[in-house]
């Protein structure tokens, strides 16, 4: 947040480049690394069950979807983005919690389970094709997401799935000479 803020205040390009740039948006994937290595050292005490409950997780869920509809820059730059990053750890912290509720079948449907295994895929594949400032037809949409969905299936295939396997083989190599414990 505080290189958005410092982006916003310099001006020019680096305003520009404020909804692009990892700097600028890598609090995003900190949020969620934080939720994930931090949630089980969370204490339940009464007041954080209160801001993960389930009447809470719907409010941020609904400030979300403004967030998202809000077209201001300064506000996005400057608390939009972080707002939306907290109501996401909070919907998903209330997910993870809700055994069998709502937000559990939605997490498992097989529509994001699908978009789940290819995340990192459609994250190192998105940016070719998702270009804002692009003029090819390849950045024109719907052609754009067509493409990125077909090179991140393809590289989670190709690559990716392959990759798991060697892991999987070459950890059990490993562990049957006493490396991994």
């Amino acid at each position: 947040p505080f290189i958005r803020v410092g982006s916003w205040v310099a001006g020019g390009v680096q305003r520009e480049l404020i909804p692009t740039s990892f700097q600028c948006v890598m609090d995003s994937i900190a949020m969620g690394c934080l939720l994930c290595g931090m949630r089980r050292g969370l204490l339940p005490t009464p007041a954080r069950l209160r801001v993960v409950s389930g009447r809470m997780a719907l409010s941020a869920a609904v400030a979300l979807a403004v967030l998202a509809s809000i077209d201001r820059p300064r506000f996005g730059a400057l608390i939009g983005v972080t707002a939306s990053n907290l109501a996401v750890a909070v919907i998903l912290d209330h997910a993870l919690r809700a055994q069998g509720g709502l937000w559990i079948k939605l997490l498992n449907s097989s529509a994001l389970v699908l978009v789940g295994k290819a995340s990192y895929s459609l994250y190192l594949w998105q940016q070719p094709f998702i270009n804002r400032s692009g003029t090819m037809e390849l950045n024109a949409f719907p052609v754009n997401l067509l493409l990125a969905a077909v090179a991140a299936v393809l590289s989670y295939r190709l690559v990716e799935r392959p990759s798991l396997v060697f892991r999987k083989r070459l950890e059990a190599w490993w562990r049957a000479r006493g490396g991994l414990t």
